[in-house]
């Protein structure tokens, strides 16, 4: 439920994003901050359900030949990009309450 709460909200972020740019318009601060903290979220719920599913996955999860240890490894190594650090929380925070980023 949570993943695909997660996946709804970036589609919806990012259809607006996508109407913005195909209309030629350059995006605005708060689209970007939501497009960055909405990938973030995304992110981060992916990995909570990557670990779950190698939690339930059993002994088997463990070997490197596993699906399940793949995607775990994937999912963590994805939450390591800079994009997704929980500084973009910060900076929509800052950008609702209206107070320059400095990005």
């Amino acid at each position: 439920m949570k993943l695909r709460a997660a996946r709804a909200l970036l589609m919806e972020i990012y259809q607006d994003v996508w109407a913005t740019a195909s209309a030629g318009q350059p995006l605005s601060a708060q689209q970007q901050a939501e497009t960055r903290s909405a990938t973030c979220y995304a992110t981060q719920v992916s990995v909570e359900a990557a670990s779950l599913a190698y939690r339930y996955g059993g002994g088997e999860a463990n070997y490197l030949s596993s699906i399940l240890q793949r995607c775990l490894r994937d999912a963590n190594g994805a939450a390591q990009h800079q994009l997704v650090n929980n500084d973009s929380y910060e900076e929509h925070s800052q950008g609702l309450l209206g107070i320059a980023t400095g990005s």
